[in-house]
């Protein structure tokens, strides 16, 4: 779905098939600024009116509020990977931060000059952000203290800073400012560590390669300027970036959203639909096919082919040499492509799309491969192919990690011991194990199938071990069950997040983790054992 706001009126689209879903009618004056929380049941809009409403994507129906808590405008809104919490900043120089359960809010900040830009780290626990006082500011997300965010002020561009953001390693930011110039700071000092970079013109956007040694930045006059993070020099320009007017870009014009694998090229997606590509000494090359935003980019394993996925829900594949579109755009979506991966091999491509489904395509015809593969209960937020191709990881919001045989279209496991949102998902070289990655701020190891059935053969040869004692589950209420349904324990909420469970390997996690020994247990019959006669 697409919002937008026209005067005090929001129309809500259905990208799949482009027509408008309906209109929602609540507030009195123009609607400054829109957020979905990440399930996409819930659309929130701040207004001209000095309020704050939320609004149900089914019914159409306000569900809370308006509340009033700003005392004016409401210039931006921000929900955390997880959608746990909401912030909200106004003219009125404050930053209020929500509970998106209870919908209560309080002041995080009170600031001196207006907020431009609103950033979560990659994990919830932080939020960035940038003023027109030219500060940057961070806060830690549970703390909620003004002492705290004012400790955390980030002091270097002098005027507005539009555009903020995390390194996917979450050890330090990178800020943009309307005084021409990109910073980069460090995380546990706080201390600026590169720049100011400079730019010709405003900076618009910033952001950060997936390896982290490279950063980009993108100015009003329409270049991207590509630098080194480790030594804060500038390695190539790419641009100007051509847009439909020629004039000046803005933030809602251009959105880069990947870098190519071997970080020499970079390829940038936009909100027109248009795709460019630079690889630092040949000029900006436009590929154009989509029809909506261009959401997710992969790339083939020999560097020849790139597919790129729509909101529209297409897919194309190009030839990188010559930026041309091999085949018609392929169509089976219903929803935004989230995520595109090409199989070892680079003959079959994996999307998964917000209509929680995955599809298999051939990267030669365009053809599906096999019906649409579905299991998952909220939309596909991560895909990889096992080394030899041979099976798929899909990871999603409903908090879930599942593997796929990829030839006969079938779950053969599911993973559970996430409590937010799966974010990213891969195979271990080897193919035994699988990592993923989540809005819980937890890394977990599982055990790949084949290998789980192993160690089960290996414990029914030892007849002294009862299997019942090892195999267990634990429900949506935190009881740990056996497999007969029986109730072995219960799992405090606050300690869920760090179990182990049965098919983990392993667990990273800032407060550690929690194993579950039941060998020696005495369950069933064998809770006689545990008594003894005074």
């Amino acid at each position: 779905m697409i919002a937008a706001g026209f005067g005090s009126i929001l129309h809500l689209y259905d990208v799949a098939s482009s027509q408008m879903i309906g209109e929602l009618q609540g507030h009195n004056r123009a609607i400054r600024s829109l957020a979905f929380l990440p399930n996409g049941k819930r659309l929130v809009s701040g207004s001209d009116d000095f309020t704050v409403c939320i609004w149900d994507t089914n019914n159409l129906q306000i569900v809370s509020g308006p509340f009033t808590e700003h005392t004016d405008s409401v210039s931006a809104l921000k929900a955390s990977p997880g959608g746990r919490f909401l912030v909200s900043a106004g003219l009125d120089d404050t930053v209020r931060i929500w509970n998106t359960e209870t919908w209560q809010s309080r002041i995080l900040f009170r600031n001196t000059g207006v907020v431009r830009s609103i950033v979560f780290s990659p994990d919830g626990s932080r939020l960035l952000s940038g003023s027109a006082d030219g500060n940057v500011r961070i806060w830690e997300v549970e703390g909620f203290s003004d002492e705290h965010a004012m400790t955390n002020q980030l002091e270097g561009h002098d005027k507005w800073v539009r555009s903020a953001a995390f390194s996917a390693c979450g050890t330090y930011l990178i800020s943009g400012s309307d005084d021409k110039t990109v910073c980069i700071w460090d995380l546990q000092s706080k201390k600026l560590v590169r720049g100011p970079l400079k730019h010709n013109r405003e900076v618009l956007i910033v952001g950060a390669s997936p390896n982290n040694e490279r950063i980009f930045s993108v100015s009003q006059d329409r270049f991207v300027h590509v630098w080194s993070k480790q030594a804060g020099e500038l390695e190539y320009t790419i641009g100007p970036i051509e847009t439909d007017d020629q004039d000046d870009i803005s933030y809602d014009k251009f959105r880069p959203v990947a870098f190519i694998c071997d970080g020499r090229r970079v390829v940038c997606g936009s909100k027109s639909g248009k795709i460019y590509m630079q690889d630092g000494s040949e000029p900006t090359r436009s590929l154009t096919g989509h029809d909506g935003a261009v959401y997710s980019i992969a790339f083939s394993p020999d560097g020849r082919l790139l597919a790129s996925g729509s909101t529209n829900g297409s897919l194309i594949i190009w030839d990188i040499s010559t930026g041309e579109m091999l085949l018609s755009p392929l169509k089976g979506h219903y929803g935004r492509v989230n995520c595109i991966t090409f199989s070892p091999d680079g003959t079959q491509i994996a999307s998964g799309s917000e209509d929680r489904t995955i599809r298999l395509w051939s990267s030669l015809t365009g053809t599906p491969v096999g019906n649409p593969l579905r299991g998952h209960d909220d939309m596909i937020s991560s895909v990889a192919f096992s080394p030899g191709g041979s099976h798929l990881v899909s990871g999603s919001e409903d908090k879930t990690v599942r593997i796929w045989d990829v030839t006969s279209g079938q779950s053969i496991a599911l993973f559970q011991g996430h409590t937010d949102v799966v974010l990213s998902v891969a195979f271990s070289p080897e193919g035994t194990q699988v990592v993923s990655g989540s809005a819980d701020t937890t890394i977990r190891l599982w055990n790949a199938p084949v290998q789980c059935l192993k160690a089960s053969q290996e414990r029914l040869k030892n007849p002294e071990e009862d299997d019942r004692s090892l195999e267990w589950d634990m429900d949506k209420d935190g009881w740990v069950c056996d497999t007969q349904g029986r109730l072995l324990l219960w799992v405090p909420p606050d300690l869920r997040s760090n179990l182990l469970r049965r098919h983990n390997s392993g667990l990273i996690s800032r407060q550690g983790c929690i194993e579950l020994d039941l060998f020696k247990a005495s369950m069933g019959d064998r809770w006689q054992m545990c008594y003894q006669p005074l």
